[in-house]
């Protein structure tokens, strides 16, 4: 492989342990975790977001408001998953990492691109026992949801059946957000309505 081409860790697909669920449980709630279930008949089941990462994304989409315009920005979600016995995905997230040299933002894009999955890359050594679960991205001022770009960007970069796409819409006071996830069929959900969306507000706590 060429070294200068994004080699993001991936682990394949492995079947159920009763022991790998129960630890990453039981550690989830050992740190206090925010459990969310995902919406629907997807392969993601649920998720426990660590108040570390609750914090950092609190804080990163916060500082995003000062800009004239709002623009969106967004990061990558590191961790570990385990399996069930239905061979759905149970994630924890323990670390954000804000993506590095996007290839274009604005108040209704975002484009990561090779650039920022080269600088994740990069910082992943720094968690060698984590994988990469996903994404987070802002809609500032235009509701949680998957946009054709969003797609694009997720069936680019995010291809296994664990990775999740999380959108937050900051400019909103509850920060309303959704988890998107494939279903079982391999097809992305891409809208949701409010009655499924998190509000980020409650995860502070």
């Amino acid at each position: 492989m060429n070294k200068d081409q994004p080699h993001i860790q991936i682990q394949p697909r492995r079947p159920f342990v009763q022991q790998d669920l129960d630890e990453l449980v039981s550690s989830a709630h050992a740190h206090n975790a925010s459990e969310q279930w995902v919406y629907g008949n997807c392969q993601v089941e649920r998720c426990f977001f660590y108040p570390e990462v609750v914090q950092d994304i609190d804080t990163w989409a916060t500082n995003s408001l000062e800009s004239t315009p709002v623009a969106e920005t967004g990061g990558f979600l590191l961790g570990n998953y385990a399996m069930t016995p239905i061979d759905s995905y149970i994630l924890a997230v323990q670390h954000f990492l804000p993506a590095e040299h996007i290839s274009f933002q604005s108040s209704h894009r975002l484009r990561m691109g090779p650039a920022s999955m080269l600088a994740l890359d990069k910082a992943q050594l720094a968690y060698p026992d984590q994988l990469v679960l996903g994404w987070f991205h802002t809609h500032p001022g235009h509701t949680p949801f998957f946009s054709e770009i969003d797609l694009g960007t997720h069936e680019a970069f995010f291809k296994m059946p664990y990775h999740i796409g999380v959108v937050m819409d900051p400019c909103q006071e509850t920060y309303p957000t959704a988890i998107f996830a494939r279903r079982e069929d391999k097809t992305m959900v891409t809208h949701w309505n409010p009655i499924e969306w998190i509000k980020w507000e409650d995860l502070r706590n």
